[in-house]
């Protein structure tokens, strides 16, 4: 009984952890201070359980590749040394804990929870949270205020901004698949239910870049399906996720006043619109990472210097009018960013680790669809 307990907690605790990203504040210099406190107590309390509680009776095993890749990047910014940028190594590297603790709590919980009901504790977390913080945005969509919602760029839900709200639901969507293994055949149209609000919301946000991964994700999982299952079971598969896009899509048809992009057709139209203020400011913000990347390929600009570096080279198209219509400055590229403030060696251990992960993924997925 003293066990079961325990795994009740510590389920619990963990699920509390999805509450970090929807939990923020507009009123501090960072609007994710709030989120990393939440993170970082809620963390602490489990790493405290498994040093405590969890005895390990078996040996672990790791991916070397990617242990060494993940210890070698904080490394790469030590060309701060070089580029003058040493005073701001420090935050570096507070910016980076945050990843790695994501990856060592889920590494930890993974062991201690087994992976079958790593997955299930996983999934049922998101999804719920999920949902709840899709029905908030939905909401706001419609201007149905529950309660009042600091935003920065609406609809948000309780994140204030649609750009880190499609950013949310769309980290999301794998774990409804994964739900779907789990649930009962008698609460599936509650998942259901809840997969349409998400995917609701995400169009909502009118989010282009939301949109396209959308659209990518569901044709690679139409793929994946037609390759890997047989075809009589092929249709009574995809039934459900068709549902779910066509009903959201439908859905989100529904004209709507908040934010700058009132309905679908708009936003699909401002992909090709030359004038369209964020496309020239992204193709502005990529020219000027690729120049400062090309004068500086070794050691690049500086840690937090590439918002300082762009007026050189685009400066004209901003004044004291027009500059808070843009919420943030950056790259709106992580490769290009770390590129073009720490130089080639970052990068390229960026992007190694990118690919060893989707190695590693790729080849659990051959004996467990659920990755």
């Amino acid at each position: 009984m003293a066990k079961n307990k325990t795994n009740i907690g510590l389920t619990i605790l963990f699920s509390l952890t999805f509450l970090s990203p929807v939990t923020y504040s507009i009123a501090v210099y960072e609007m994710d201070t709030v989120q990393r406190v939440f993170f970082f107590s809620v963390s602490l309390l489990l790493f405290l359980v498994f040093v405590l509680k969890f005895k390990i009776e078996k040996t672990i095993t790791l991916n070397r590749v990617l242990f060494i890749l993940i210890i070698l990047f904080p490394f790469t910014f030590l060309t701060a040394f070089v580029n003058n940028s040493a005073s701001l190594l420090l935050l570096k590297l507070s910016d980076i804990i945050i990843p790695l603790s994501i990856l060592l709590q889920a590494a930890l919980l993974f062991v201690m929870l087994g992976e079958d009901k790593f997955f299930k504790v996983v999934s049922y977390s998101v999804i719920i949270i999920s949902t709840l913080f899709s029905m908030i945005g939905i909401s706001e969509v419609f201007q149905i205020e529950i309660f009042s919602l600091p935003t920065v760029m609406p609809p948000g839900s309780v994140l204030g901004h649609r750009g880190f709200a499609a950013e949310y639901l769309l980290s999301a969507i794998p774990f409804f698949l994964i739900a779907n293994e789990y649930i009962g055949k008698k609460k599936k149209h509650l998942l259901l239910v809840a997969a349409i609000l998400n995917i609701s919301f995400l169009l909502f946000t009118r989010s282009r870049a939301g949109i396209i991964i959308l659209l990518i994700t569901s044709l690679i999982y139409i793929l994946f399906i037609f390759i890997r299952k047989e075809k009589g079971k092929r249709f009574s598969i995809l039934k459900p996720v068709l549902i779910v896009v066509i009903s959201s899509f439908i859905i989100s048809l529904i004209p709507v006043k908040v934010g700058e992009r009132p309905d679908l057709k708009s936003t699909a139209e401002s992909f090709f619109d030359e004038e369209f203020k964020s496309n020239i400011l992204r193709l502005n913000f990529w020219n000027a990472s690729l120049q400062m990347i090309k004068e500086d390929p070794i050691t690049g600009k500086g840690l937090y210097k590439w918002s300082g570096y762009y007026p050189q080279y685009f400066g004209d198209y901003f004044n004291d009018k027009n500059l808070f219509l843009v919420h943030n400055i950056h790259a709106h590229n992580d490769f290009l960013e770390i590129f073009a403030e720490s130089g080639i060696a970052a990068s390229l251990i960026f992007v190694l680790m990118c690919i060893a992960i989707a190695s590693i993924l790729f080849k659990k997925s051959k004996k467990n669809e659920k990755y």
